[in-house]
């Protein structure tokens, strides 16, 4: 489904981010040590980013996203790697460019992971159909207008 996805979205942004995020292993490193550690592991992995996101344009519709990721070496597991998504969604969230992070804006991702000289991660993001303002109220935490009598939609 992913391929498919790919080729049918509309382009919207192409992106480059020429930095090494932490890893879910240092994330989890950071969480043992104490608990502002992560705190401050993600905030400044978000000032980092936003750096080079600053002139990515707003996304109005849901999106599906590429990344490549390029590492030095071969020291550490794509999925460790890949955890780096997590800052970069919450930086576009924070910057206001994606409205929320959810499944209703994010459609889907694709990884590649690739050798190269420097840490980078590149991303490919598609818009799909039609703005996803007319989000559930679920969706964004209002169990009133749910239309589930006020209980909030749980999987």
């Amino acid at each position: 489904m992913a391929r498919h996805m790919k080729t049918s979205g509309t382009f919207l942004a192409s992106l480059t981010c020429e930095l090494k995020l932490p890893g879910l292993n240092d994330y989890i490193d950071a969480c043992r040590r104490n608990r502002y550690a992560a705190n401050t592991m993600k905030h400044q992995a978000q000032a980092d980013l936003s750096w080079f996101l600053r002139r990515m344009p707003e996304i109005t519709k849901p999106v599906w996203i590429r990344f490549t990721w390029t590492e030095k070496d071969r020291r550490r597991d794509p999925d460790n790697i890949a955890f780096g998504k997590k800052f970069i969604l919450d930086t576009m969230v924070r910057m206001g460019k994606l409205k929320n992070d959810n499944q209703t804006w994010i459609l889907g991702f694709e990884d590649h992971f690739q050798r190269g000289p420097e840490y980078k991660v590149e991303m490919e993001i598609y818009e799909y159909g039609p703005a996803a303002a007319s989000e559930t109220a679920a969706d964004n935490g209002d169990p009133s207008r749910s239309g589930e009598g006020g209980k909030s939609r749980r999987w």
